[in-house]
């Protein structure tokens, strides 16, 4: 039981990595492209977190 728990530990860690720099690589430029077709208040704020955070 033990070499499955951490072949999926193993595994599991390795698509949260993958998860979350996806996620970083591709959610700004979907915000811009959504904040660019009319006004949605929950990407512009979206958008202000990622601008703060990357000139942080």
């Amino acid at each position: 039981m033990l070499p499955f728990l951490a072949y999926q530990a193993m595994v599991s860690l390795g698509f949260a990595i993958g998860f979350l720099w996806l996620h970083e690589r591709l959610m700004p430029s979907w915000l811009l492209r959504v904040r660019a077709r009319g006004h949605n208040p929950r990407a512009d704020r979206l958008l202000a977190h990622y601008v703060r955070s990357a000139s942080a």
